[in-house]
């Protein structure tokens, strides 16, 4: 009966509070998954700005996606024709990496058989408009300029390719896709 007159006491209540917070936060500093490291100011500095970078680059991929859903909706040949040698053709591409670390979101505007990214152009032969298509690339060395001014990418990374407009080019003999 004593004892709980005691702890209905608002004094000790908050000694009771206090002690709690103490020990969640400075002791067992050693430890980094410790309350009090995680609340550390370098650590919410650390973590504020990962979470600003991460909202910008999401805000890109939202601003790009709608930027792809308007030119897919004004998209005029969507006869479900296949790109061939030789056409143009406007995609969106994403360069990612096997964790799907996405590393560059783009539109880019490709003469299939220029030879400007093979594997790409090889690998958009035969697609039709809104298609998408993952395309591995198994060594940088062999890709184009682009790829090579990344050195933080490794050799395993893919290009996510969706087609926005195939325009149809009359036959030209020097374009070649093989």
């Amino acid at each position: 009966m004593a004892v709980n007159r005691v702890l209905k006491n608002p004094l000790i209540k908050l000694c009771g509070a206090v002690v709690i917070i103490y020990l969640g936060l400075f002791a067992n500093k050693d430890n980094p998954e410790s309350l009090g490291n995680r609340l550390s100011s370098e650590n919410l500095q650390k973590n504020f700005s990962e979470a600003k970078k991460k909202s910008r680059f999401i805000a890109s991929n939202v601003n790009s996606a709608k930027k792809i859903s308007e030119e897919a909706n004004s998209n005029d040949n969507s006869d479900g024709s296949l790109a061939n040698c030789g056409d143009t053709v406007i995609t969106n591409y994403e360069i990612y990496e096997a964790n799907k670390n996405i590393h560059r979101t783009a539109n880019k505007k490709f003469t299939l058989g220029s030879k400007e990214n093979l594997p790409v152009e090889q690998g958009i032969i035969g697609m039709k408009v809104g298609e998408i298509k993952d395309i591995k690339l198994l060594d940088a060395q062999n890709s184009n300029q682009e790829i090579l001014s990344m050195p933080e990418l490794k050799n395993d990374f893919k290009y996510r390719i969706t087609v926005l407009k195939i325009f149809h080019n009359p036959p030209n003999s020097k374009i070649s896709c093989k």
